[in-house]
This record gives structure tokens, C-alpha cells and sequence, in this order.
């Protein structure tokens, strides 16, 4: 189950890239798409060292 939704979440990348000629598709998918993508490794990566700061605290 996990690698379908890879291979889809690969399909829909490929996609945009191959799309990325036009400055309107750029403009109005792309740039969200890498804002969300750049926030929710930022939110991955917060989480995972959240337990690391709570163990400092005691």
C-alpha cells in the first residue's frame, strides 16, 4: 500500500515537471506545491527531534 502511493505521488511530480514550460502552471501549482513540500519536511523534521528536547528538559 505504502509504494502505491509513492508511485502515484511520483506520477503527479513527473507530471508537473513535464507541465513546468508554461508560466501560468509555474506560477499557480508548482510554487505552492514546493511551499508545501519545503513546510512539511520543516514539520517532519521538528517532530522528529521533539521527544530529543523534552528528554533535555528533565
Amino acid at each position: 500500500m505504502q509504494q502505491r502511493s509513492y508511485l502515484i505521488a511520483g506520477l503527479i511530480f513527473s507530471g508537473i515537471w513535464l507541465m513546468g514550460e508554461s508560466k501560468l502552471w509555474q506560477m499557480y501549482v508548482r510554487a505552492p506545491l514546493t511551499i508545501l513540500l519545503g513546510i512539511s519536511i520543516a514539520f517532519y523534521f521538528i517532530n522528529s527531534s521533539m521527544p530529543y528536547r523534552e528528554e533535555q528538559k528533565k
